[in-house]
C-alpha cells in the first residue's frame, strides 16, 4: 500500500462486498510498506466495515517490519475497536517521538471529534512540534499549521470525527528528496451534502461538487461551514516549489499540483465522508515550500 491507487483499489474491493455479520478479514502477506494516504484508507474501511456490521476488521500474516510500523504510529491503540491484528504484540515498542528523536520518522495525530477546540489544539500543536523539528522554515510551519486548522474545521462540522496522519519522507535517490505529507479524512456527510444545504447539487457530479467547493467564499460561511477549501488550495499550492493537493468525496476526486494543472474522477468507489492528502516535495529542508507571503 503505497500509492493512492493502492488506496482506491481498497476502496473499490470494500464496495463489492456485501456486509455480513462477521469481521472483515484483511490478507496483508504482500504488504511491505505503509504509506501515510494508506494509512488513513486502512482506517476508513475498518470504521465502515465496522458501521455496518458492528465487526472490526482483522490484519492477518503481517510482516514483522509493518507490524512494528503499525504499532509505533499506535494504530491499533486509536481504533482498536474497529481495525485489529490477528497476533497481538507481547512487547510493544515505543511511539514515534519526532521531537526528541534525532531520526526523520513519521508520526499519527488522532483526531477524534475536532470540534473539540481542546483536542483540536493538541493536533495542531504537535504538527507544529513536527514541522519544526524536521525544517528550519517558520513560513512553512505557519503555512502548514494554518491549512491542517482549516481542515480540523471540515470535520468539525461534518456530522462525524476525523483523523490525520503526518508524514516526512527522505527518498535519497530523487532529484527532490524531502516529502511532507499530511492525510486528513473522516465519514461525515460529505462535500456534497454539505453543498446541497445552500445550492443545487442534484445535476453535478461529485468532483463538481468539489470543485464547486473550491471556489472563493462557498464552504467558509456562516451558512455552510466547511473547510475553507479555497483557501486551503491557496495556502497549499500558490508559491509552492512542488506541491499536489488531492480531495476526495463520495465517487469522486480532484487532484491540484502547484503548476496548475488539475485532474478530476468520478469512477471511484462511492465512500462517505472527505478525504484530503496534501503532498509537498523540496530539494532541501529549507526550501521546501517557498511559500507566498
Amino acid at each position: 500500500m503505497q500509492t493512492y491507487d493502492d488506496a482506491e483499489l481498497l476502496y473499490t474491493q470494500l464496495a463489492s462486498m456485501k456486509p455480513v455479520n462477521a469481521p472483515l478479514n484483511l490478507d496483508c502477506q504482500q504488504l511491505v510498506f505503509l504509506h501515510a494516504s494508506c494509512t488513513l484508507a486502512l482506517l476508513t474501511i475498518s470504521r465502515l466495515w465496522f458501521r455496518w456490521t458492528g465487526k472490526p476488521t482483522i490484519l492477518h500474516n503481517l510482516a514483522p517490519s509493518v507490524d512494528d510500523h503499525i504499532h509505533r504510529l499506535r494504530l491499533f491503540d486509536l481504533i482498536g475497536e474497529t481495525l485489529q491484528p490477528f497476533q497481538p504484540k507481547n512487547n510493544v515498542l515505543d511511539t514515534y517521538n519526532p521531537i526528541s528523536d534525532k531520526q526523520i520518522i513519521p508520526q499519527f495525530i488522532p483526531g477524534h471529534h475536532l470540534s473539540n477546540d481542546l483536542i483540536a489544539g493538541k493536533v495542531l500543536d504537535a504538527i507544529g512540534d513536527s514541522i519544526r523539528h524536521w525544517f528550519n522554515d517558520e513560513h512553512l510551519y505557519r503555512n502548514v499549521w494554518r491549512i491542517v486548522s482549516e481542515l480540523s474545521e471540515n470535520v468539525a462540522h461534518s456530522q462525524d470525527y476525523g483523523y490525520i496522519t503526518l508524514q516526512h519522507y527522505h527518498y535519497k535517490s530523487q532529484k527532490d528528496p524531502h516529502e511532507v505529507v499530511i492525510a486528513i479524512s473522516d465519514l461525515g456527510q460529505g462535500i456534497r451534502g454539505t453543498l446541497s444545504t445552500r445550492y443545487s447539487t442534484e445535476d453535478i457530479s461529485d468532483s463538481a461538487c468539489i470543485l464547486m467547493a473550491l471556489n472563493p467564499g462557498i464552504t467558509h460561511t456562516s451558512e455552510v461551514r466547511g473547510a475553507g477549501l479555497n483557501e486551503v488550495r491557496r495556502m497549499a499550492l500558490v508559491g509552492a516549489k512542488d506541491a499536489e493537493l488531492r480531495i476526495r468525496s463520495g465517487m469522486g476526486s480532484v487532484v491540484l499540483h502547484s503548476d496548475g494543472t488539475q485532474h478530476t474522477k468520478d469512477d471511484l468507489a462511492d465512500i462517505p465522508g472527505v478525504h484530503v492528502n496534501l503532498k509537498l516535495r523540496g530539494g532541501a529542508r529549507q526550501n521546501l515550500g517557498r511559500w507566498v507571503q
